[in-house]
């Protein structure tokens, strides 16, 4: 076990967006020989109002990087940091060299994405058109783009987590533009290998590792809510004699195909109004367009061109 005897600087942070796939690409980040991140993703700590930020780096350090080699790159994926105004001005400040990767998602599929999730978790009953004239409402719009992270605020301000130009402008404003290395959902969907290449390119590793989780897909919140869910299912007579029985391997095959029947039985399919779908297409439209300029290139979103 490697300790580690400074608390060293983050190398990289990818700071969201969230329902972008962020945890996914933890999980391929950590099976990287060279690289470390904690096993559990979310953890901020530049948002100032947790108590991590208030006990200070050497503290976070200490309980989450205890294991970890200097030699190694260090990273976090914290995709709450695409949330608040403050966050970028906090992680120059402390960090100024680290870094950074934001993982951008259609903003649409990702709010839509975010409304399935409160759904499930029964923290929304509305539908998605209430939700969305809601919070695209100008008084709404205003508030929520102002609004803190955290707590009930989560809930009633993620479509403007969907302004990705407005957003990633503020980190502009302290880190150059080859300080933030942007990727995309879809390429991480349809070229995986590719995406992990430009990545570990960016943050300084050779190219050419093939993460041997590749083929599997994470969801954080599917993740936090069936493992309660299925540790219990596995104690229950037959079903724990079966398990106890079961050679590691197949065990695994097992795990996998019941948390992907649990997934259909516990969250039932939503779908998006074509009429909602055209508003918000036509509320990020202008984002997207700065977001464009900011990158110089194409995005891979073609409803809103």
């Amino acid at each position: 076990m490697a300790t580690t005897t400074h608390a060293k600087p983050l190398d990289f942070l990818v700071i969201g967006a969230s329902k972008s796939g962020t945890t996914s690409l933890h999980h391929y980040l950590r099976a990287h020989p060279h690289i470390f991140l904690p096993e559990r993703k979310e953890l901020p700590y530049f948002t100032k109002n947790k108590e991590w930020y208030q006990a200070g780096w050497d503290a976070f350090v200490a309980r989450f990087y205890a294991d970890a080699s200097p030699q190694a790159l260090w990273g976090k994926v914290t995709p709450q940091y695409m949330s608040e105004r403050q966050i970028p001005h906090s992680i120059h400040t402390h960090m100024p060299q680290v870094k950074l990767v934001a993982l951008l998602r259609n903003p649409v599929d990702r709010a839509f994405s975010y409304y399935s999730m409160i759904c499930r978790q029964g923290k929304e009953n509305r539908s998605f058109a209430e939700v969305v004239n809601q919070q695209l409402s100008p008084q709404a719009l205003v508030k929520a783009r102002q609004a803190p992270l955290g707590g009930i605020h989560n809930y009633y301000t993620y479509m403007v987590r969907g302004e990705y130009a407005r957003i990633l402008g503020y980190y502009h404003q302290y880190f150059p533009p080859e300080q933030l290395f942007v990727v995309f959902t879809d390429d991480l969907k349809r070229t995986p290998q590719r995406t992990i290449d430009s990545i570990l390119s960016y943050i300084g590793l050779p190219s050419g590792f093939v993460p041997p989780n590749l083929s599997q897909r994470y969801n954080f919140a599917t993740e936090d809510s069936l493992g309660p869910f299925a540790a219990k299912v596995k104690t229950v007579p037959p079903i724990s004699w079966v398990w106890d029985l079961l050679p590691p391997k197949p065990r695994r095959r097992v795990r996998r195909w019941g948390e992907q029947r649990l997934r259909t039985l516990l969250n039932p399919t939503l779908t998006c109004p074509p009429d909602i779908r055209a508003k918000l297409v036509d509320f990020y439209r202008p984002d997207v367009q700065k977001l464009e300029a900011l990158l110089g290139r194409p995005l891979p979103w073609p409803e809103f061109y």
